[in-house]
């Protein structure tokens, strides 16, 4: 009789084996801690600005694709016209081949002599001449109008090859735009709504923060504006003192003295110098309750583009 003990062992050792494993690959591979909500909300900042420069670049790339459709398709209607220009120049010599054809390959001496109108035949050979500088044109304008077609069409393929690279980037811009705020997104969706409730806590902190920078910064300009503007009238002030005291003058005769006296005038640019006070005044009560933005950490209100 067999015994099955051994198999019991085996099975046992297997099974006992598979759970170290387990415990030890567990243990190896610990869960991933999830992100601080500061983190986050510096994470999806960083994602709408890079949003917000990729619109920025889609815009150029679409503004240059548009120019440069308007420059194909210019040059392309100019290689329509050019090469109408040689179709009708290849018409014209194609009659005058046909005529040469006609008329056939006698020599002009032998057909002189042959012709039962000498006379005739001679106002007739001058008609030709002026026919063959007629010919000899034709042929100049046909050479002159291929070489300006070829040129073109040069351009115009040139400018098509310009504007599939500026397409391509204009693909790229706007991908990477959805890239980053699906990215964004998706960082949103993860949280909780307690998380999501400190986020715009923190947010709201955020705008407090600067507006109140942005009301001490316009505290800071109207009072600097007040100092400049106490400083320049103390300074017109004894401008006009110092200009009065100058121009005083006596005179005195017999045993007597007579007091002398004296007139001062003084005039200074008060008006004007009043006047860039008030407008530095007028710009620091203006920036009092806007949101204070410093540097480029603001998150843009972006959307994707298309």
């Amino acid at each position: 009789m067999r015994t099955t003990t051994p198999a019991v062992g085996f099975t046992t050792a297997a099974l006992a084996s598979v759970t170290l494993l387990s415990t030890q690959s567990a243990t190896a591979a610990p869960a991933e801690p999830k992100p601080a909500i500061e983190d986050v909300q510096k994470k999806v900042d960083e994602l709408y600005r890079q949003a917000g420069s990729a619109t920025q670049q889609y815009n150029r790339a679409k503004s240059a694709s548009t120019a440069q459709r308007t420059k194909v398709d210019t040059l392309l209607s100019d290689v329509a016209k050019r090469t109408e220009k040689i179709n009708e120049a290849r018409r014209e010599l194609g009659a005058y081949a046909a005529e040469q054809y006609r008329t056939g390959g006698i020599a002009p001496t032998a057909t002189f002599f042959l012709a039962d109108d000498p006379q005739a035949y001679f106002d007739q050979s001058r008609l030709m001449s002026r026919s063959t500088e007629r010919q000899q044109k034709a042929v100049d304008d046909f050479r002159t109008q291929q070489a300006a077609a070829s040129k073109k069409r040069a351009e115009a393929v040139q400018s098509l090859e310009k504007l599939t690279e500026t397409q391509t980037a204009l693909r790229s811009s706007k991908q990477n735009v959805q890239t980053k705020l699906t990215e964004a997104r998706s960082l949103l969706s993860k949280l909780t709504a307690e998380e999501k409730a400190r986020l715009a806590e923190l947010e709201r902190k955020k705008e407090a923060e600067a507006k109140e920078k942005a009301e001490k910064l316009a505290a800071r300009q109207a009072a600097e504006a007040k100092e400049r503007e106490a400083a320049e009238k103390k300074a017109r002030e004894e401008a006009a003192k110092e200009s009065g005291g100058d121009s005083g003058s006596g005179s005195g005769s017999g045993t007597g003295t007579s007091p002398g006296t004296g007139t001062g005038t003084g005039t200074g640019a008060g008006g004007s110098y009043a006047a860039k006070a008030e407008k530095v005044l007028a710009f620091a009560r203006a920036q009092i309750g806007k949101p204070y933005v410093w540097g480029p950490r603001a998150r843009p209100r972006t959307t994707a583009p298309g």
